[in-house]
């Protein structure tokens, strides 16, 4: 392969990932998950109420995993720390919001 070969053959989602995401709302998931939330909202009548999902609380849920994923990367991200998906998302929220903060708890 040529030098720059590797980079000739890079579709756009490969180009978008090496350059980055401004927040963790813009991943093509997370887009898809909102996108299906407003569609069951959407026809969320056609469901009896004691089967309706409660969208309201899987939203914030979503929310709540976006907002703590970007706090992560604006606070340990320069450490070149990765969220992964099996790093506990309470745990690590609150951790991030703590007193004494990643900082102190980093050096340990």
């Amino acid at each position: 392969m040529g030098k720059g070969s590797a980079h000739s053959n890079a579709s756009p989602s490969t180009v978008r990932v090496a350059s980055g995401y401004a927040s963790a709302l813009d991943l093509l998931s997370v887009r898809q998950l909102r996108q299906q939330l407003r569609q069951a909202r959407a026809l969320r009548f056609l469901i009896p109420r004691d089967q309706r999902p409660d969208l309201a609380a899987i939203e914030h849920q979503l929310q709540h995993i976006c907002e703590t994923v970007d706090t992560f990367y604006q606070v340990l991200g320069p450490r070149n720390w990765i969220f992964h998906e099996n790093l506990p998302v309470d745990d690590i929220a609150e951790l991030l919001t703590s007193d004494d903060g990643p900082e102190t708890r980093s050096g340990r």
